[in-house]
């Protein structure tokens, strides 16, 4: 007979401790090994980038772990790397929410850093969550090989917009263009 595994639901993970390095995924809960160096110092440096760019009366940057919800059945949350949210959205949804809980809104932008450990699961599965959610749109980043890829939301599905490894990455959800060489050097660097 084999193991089986309990499906929690939203009030239960509510209940559990705080883990800022879990994510529910299809009711389970999945520990994340902690983003090496280069990853963080990639997300500050492009939270930055972004922070310059986008007006803080329109635009809310998020890299603080939360939960994303994906959706209540079977319940998955995310832990996005960094998200952009339209701020009027995100204050409705605060005092919606009673001021706890997931944040359960569309985001603007969602950016993962992908890793060699592959933290996070399936990117498959993980774009088929932000499409869940209705991401307008969301960078992948691979350091290691050096390329991003961007998908938008087009008629509720996430579709591949462009794949680049050096130049401009001009987002369509919010007002920012970012030099694609920069992120390389964040990782690198530090800087």
């Amino acid at each position: 007979m084999g193991a089986s595994t309990h499906i929690l639901t939203e009030d239960e993970a509510l209940s559990l401790p705080v883990d800022r390095l879990e994510e529910i995924v299809n009711g389970e809960i999945r520990k994340m090994p902690l983003p090496e160096r280069g990853h963080f110092r990639l997300i500050a440096i492009l939270t930055r980038l972004l922070m310059k760019q986008l007006p803080e009366d329109h635009f809310e940057v998020v890299t603080t772990a939360y939960g994303l919800g994906i959706r209540r059945e079977p319940l998955a949350v995310r832990v996005p790397d960094l998200t952009v949210f339209d701020v009027a959205d995100l204050l409705t949804d605060y005092d919606q929410s009673g001021k706890r809980g997931y944040v359960w809104l569309a985001p603007k932008l969602v950016v993962e850093c992908l890793s060699p450990s592959n933290r996070k699961g399936s990117v498959h599965q993980l774009l088929a969550d932000y499409e869940s959610a209705a991401a307008k749109e969301v960078w992948m980043v691979d350091p290691r090989h050096r390329v991003v890829e961007r998908y938008l939301l087009r008629e509720g599905l996430m579709e591949l917009a462009d794949t680049l490894k050096e130049g401009e990455l001009q987002a369509t959800s919010v007002p920012s263009v970012i030099d694609v060489s920069r992120l390389w050097q964040a990782f690198d660097t530090g800087r």
